[in-house]
């Protein structure tokens, strides 16, 4: 493997990282062992660390109700650095969470009565052999690698070569200790049985108790070479499910090159037979037995704790990717006695190019798959990687509820397949391991989660049983207080462009397919094209009426298809069943036959959007004969086409209504709005929330007419875009004879609201949640405090003092700020002083926007400025100081420079970053690209690179990076 590295240290991290290694790695592990052993050893002499525990629960409970007292705004999670796993992934859902400290290291009890260890989760399968070792005890599965986590085990999962007798690491457990959401503990038994592959998304495990077994001192291991595949399937099934051998494994060479290894365990040895091979001179463990394969059959005995962690040196045969020279007697000699070095020191020293390698260059694996698929999956596995050694070790699968278990009512074994090395080229990571993760899932098999993964959430799902796991998600309140675990294990992986689905990429394929039949029919002759277009009738007869109401959706939209096509598309796939219909935009000539197509076959729609349809005048009637056959409907949305016989059949047969938008330049009057109204009497209260009328900035209806819709509708929320509300609602406040109290008006958009109207609104709206007030009076602002549940606010054309006047007043509760065409300075300092809970602020064509201090806005995750006068120093100011930004617009021209911006990064974690976008920042070259893409995790879009200092070549450069790599991001150019 080779990589690009710039400076001479990261050169020498990437090319010659043994040399870091050696000289500093090796050392550094070596310390920390030793620190290691001497606290385990006094712990347990002075068995302190039964009387901490409680202490140490209560200390996490303690956060948990911190949590939970702060508001419970993010999930938690441990604080345990993500550099300290075993997993090669760095997970970055910590930087956002809130993070609860667990350090629970310490073995509680062994008890041989009841043949049970306690023990809390960081406990490595190191300290827990050397504990139980002199005892001569040990727990009937004991993974590989030293470092390994009790906790990491049971919440992921663990494997050994007894595991084909005891099954995964989860069936040696007969209880855990957890805290949960609410800082409780409890005993559940289901709970028992969805902790396992959970990934700490239930609670948070504070210990365990594993079963224990009378421990022998040594192995009898027996090497039995093969060299055929069939004969290398057959032996390791065979001896997988006899009941003598203690253990079982097999390392794979080639194809058809294998050494399967049973073992027993003894109390006595042959003394020439002796193999202590945690000596540090010894050979690695995988090349001693590849040395079988020449010399035939073989045995030998080998100390217990030494075959426990036989791989733990080599780190399987990972340790000959970073020093290439490992295995050689001198420095087996010199330097053995170091190895391995610490997996977490490896990856905190891990540069971003090392990391990269790894990602293009590098698998890491372990695929669970039945046995009687063992053949099959290594044929798939050389076909898609070549990668030897292949580690096989079979398990025991019981029918226990659960993430995992077997399809059928019984014990099955499995096998894992660990693959572990550098794999053929050319190697696509997408496409390769998405391959095997299909593969796995055809042969009703599991992934484990701490590697790479390429699945969509659905994938997923369909790969685990969650049905265990989404009831106790809900029944202990983990919703809010956990990620849920496809969250938690995705959320380490690189942000690639996201697979298409299944289901889109076969609606795709289906709707491609019926458009070109359509498409053809239309070119023959009538004779000739009936036998397609009855194939194609008879086809979609047999497809669910949820499929065609999805491919119809599909292909609707596509505007640049034919209206005649869709037409007949239209009346293929629109069934009785269907729900929803958008018409999307059709030539004028197709608009009566859509409508009779709707009013034949829509009886059932509860969602039309006519958006796109323009009948004439003269075919209103058509519209209206369409509605009185669509009688539940709960959405409607015709704009620019309604009258007053339109509205009247609305009132008269739509009675289901929720939301009706009847927008734009349409012929409505009071006749219309009386005969509506009189329809809607004649059967009960509408249910209509929304109703969209009028066009923007118009008085194309009069604010009396809207006065008596609204006094009539009483479930009434939103008017949508009538720029007038306020005046209606004066107009009712002034009829003396009215008794009208209150609405139930959650939005209003007013235009030159006065004193006079602005009460109207306090008056007649006490559940006001958001308005827009376009060119308010003088100290209209100011008054705003008035409407005490306002979140959501929009201003245009008003005095930025006044806003400033009004916020130090009041608004604590804001979430959502709009301003349009302030005049004056707006500070935004002041704004984010003022309102601590506000998430999105938009300014446009504003006279001038600054900021005084150094005030955070700590919620914000949009932040908009077009056309403002905002300066670079506010820029600076407004990115680093939104923690938890997504949504990044400025469209001024900026003097910011590549190092201002890489400073900005360093300073502030923008971690959560999807959108940059600087409309004109003439100093920011391709370098500022490469910095977002490397520090910011999730980002989606950068632009605007036309108004950048980024030459076309450059341009062209970086997307061909974006795309060969798969990663998700849309770099936009627009030329200024």
């Amino acid at each position: 493997m080779a990589a690009q590295a710039s400076g001479l240290i990261e050169h020498i991290l990437v090319n010659y990282r043994w040399i870091f290694v050696c000289f500093l790695l090796l050392p550094a592990s070596v310390l920390f062992e030793v620190y290691s052993f001497a606290r385990n050893w006094l712990v347990v002499k002075l068995n302190s660390a039964p009387r901490q525990h409680d202490n140490k629960v209560k200390h996490v409970q303690k956060q948990v109700r911190q949590w939970r007292e702060f508001g419970m705004e993010t999930p938690m999670c441990t604080a345990r650095p993500g550099w300290q796993t075993m997993s090669l992934s760095k997970p970055k859902y910590k930087n956002r969470m809130y993070n609860i400290r667990v350090n629970l290291i310490d073995i509680l009890d062994v008890d041989t009565i009841k043949m049970t260890v306690r023990c809390e989760p960081m406990v490595t399968m190191g300290q827990l052999t050397a504990t139980l070792d002199p005892l001569g005890l040990t727990i009937p599965i004991v993974p590989e690698l030293d470092d390994l986590t009790v906790g990491g085990l049971i919440m992921g999962t663990g494997i050994e070569s007894s595991s084909h007798k005891y099954g995964l690491f989860q069936h040696i457990c007969t209880s855990y200790e957890l805290v949960l959401a609410d800082g409780s503990s409890d005993e559940n038994p289901d709970l028992f049985y969805a902790v396992p592959w959970s990934y700490g998304t239930l609670g948070f495990l504070t210990s365990a108790e594993i079963k224990i077994i009378p421990a022998q001192r040594y192995v009898r291991l027996e090497y039995h070479p093969y060299h055929s595949l069939e004969d290398i399937v057959k032996a390791f099934e065979t001896e997988s499910h006899r009941p003598d051998n203690h253990f079982v494994e097999c390392l794979m060479f080639g194809k058809d090159q294998a050494v399967v290894m049973t073992g027993t365990m003894e109390n006595d040895c042959e003394p020439d037979k002796l193999n202590v091979i945690s000596k540090w001179y010894k050979p690695w463990f995988f090349t001693h037995v590849r040395g079988f394969l020449k010399r035939g059959h073989g045995m030998e005995y080998i100390p217990l704790r030494d075959y426990y962690h036989r791989h733990t040196r080599p780190l399987f045969w990972e340790a000959e990717h970073i020093i290439p020279f490992g295995n050689s007697p001198l420095f087996r000699y010199l330097c053995g006695w170091m190895m391995p070095p610490k997996v977490a020191l490896l990856k905190i020293t891990e540069t971003k190019a090392i990391t990269e390698l790894y990602e293009k260059s590098h698998i890491i694996q372990d695929m669970l798959v039945p046995i009687r698929a063992l053949q099959d999956a290594i044929l798939h596995f050389h076909k898609a990687v070549q990668v030897y050694p292949l580690w096989l070790c079979p398990f025991n699968l019981p029918p226990d509820p659960g993430m995992v278990h077997p399809t059928g009512d019984k014990a099955e074994i499995f096998v894992d397949i660990g693959v572990y090395g550098v794999p053929k080229q050319p190697y696509d990571a997408l496409n390769t391991v998405r391959g095997l993760e299909h593969f796995v899932e055809e042969v009703k098999g599991f992934q484990m989660m701490y590697a790479d993964s390429y699945r969509t959430k659905e994938e997923y799902r369909a790969m685990f049983d969650h049905r265990l796991y989404d009831k106790m998600r809900q029944q202990l309140n983990c919703v809010n207080a956990f990620p849920d675990v496809y969250e938690k294990f995705s959320d380490a992986m690189p942000r690639n462009f996201p697979v298409p689905t299944l289901k889109h990429t076969t609606l795709g394929i289906l709707s491609e397919s019926i458009v070109i039949t359509v498409f053809t029919c239309q070119t023959l002759t009538e004779e000739d094209s009936w036998p397609h277009m009855q194939g194609l009738v008879d086809y979609l007869a047999e497809i669910p009426v949820t499929i065609c109401e999805e491919m119809l959706r599909h292909i609707l939209r596509q505007e640049e298809i034919d209206s005649e096509i869709r037409y007949y598309i239209l009346r293929l796939l629109l069934r009785p069943q269907c729900k929803a219909l958008s018409t999307g935009i059709f030539h004028p000539i197709f608009c009566c036959p859509v409508l009779d197509v709707i009013a034949e076959k829509g009886s059932t729609l509860t969602y039309l959007s006519l958006k796109g349809i323009w009948p004439r005048q003269d075919d209103l009637h058509r519209l209206q004969a369409t509605l009185k056959k669509l009688p539940n409907l709960s959405v409607l949305k015709i704009p620019h086409i309604t009258d007053d016989t339109v509205l009247r059949t609305i009132g008269q047969y739509n009675r289901l209504l929720t939301k009706l938008d009847v927008s734009g330049d349409c012929n409505i009057t009071h006749e219309g709005i009386e005969s509506f109204l009189q329809g809607v009497k004649a059967h009960t209260d509408l249910p209509l929330k929304v109703l969209d009328i009028g066009e923007p900035g118009e008085e194309n209806i009069k604010a009396a007419d809207i006065a008596l819709l609204i006094k009539s509708l009483p479930n009434l929320t939103s008017l949508g875009c009538y720029s007038f509300v306020g005046k209606a609602l004066q107009h009712i406040t002034s009829d003396k004879s009215s008794n009208f109290r209150a609405t139930k008006l959650q939005y209003l958009h007013d235009i030159q609201t006065d004193h006079a109207t602005f009460k109207a609104i306090v008056k007649l709206c006490p559940k006001l949640t958001s308005i827009y007030l376009d060119e308010p009076r003088r100290n209209v602002i100011t008054s705003l405090d008035s409407l005490p549940c306002l979140v959501d606010l929009k201003l245009c054309r008003f005095q930025c003092n006044e806003l400033e006047e009004f916020l130090g007043r009041a608004m604590q509760k804001l979430i959502s700020l709009e301003l349009i065409l302030g005049q004056g300075s707006c500070n935004i300092s002041s704004i984010a002083a003022n309102c601590p809970q506000l998430t999105r602020l938009e300014c446009y064509k504003m006279e001038s926007l600054t900021h005084k201090d150094l005030v955070p806005f700590n919620k914000v995750h949009t932040f908009k400025a077009s056309f403002t006068g905002i300066s670079s120093s506010t820029v600076k100011y407004s990115l680093s100081s939104c923690p938890e930004l997504k949504e990044f617009f400025v469209d001024d021209m900026l003097e910011l420079t590549d190092r201002e911006l890489e400073k900005l990064i360093q300073k502030t974690s923008l971690d959560q970053l999807e959108v940059m976008w600087l409309g004109s920042a003439t100093n920011l070259t391709a370098r500022s690209v490469l910095l977002l893409m490397e520090n910011c995790p999730v980002i989606g879009t950068v632009g605007n690179l036309g108004g950048w200092n980024v030459p076309i070549e450059s341009i062209v450069e970086l997307s061909e990076m974006v795309r060969a790599n798969n990663i998700d991001l849309n770099l936009v150019s627009v030329e200024l």
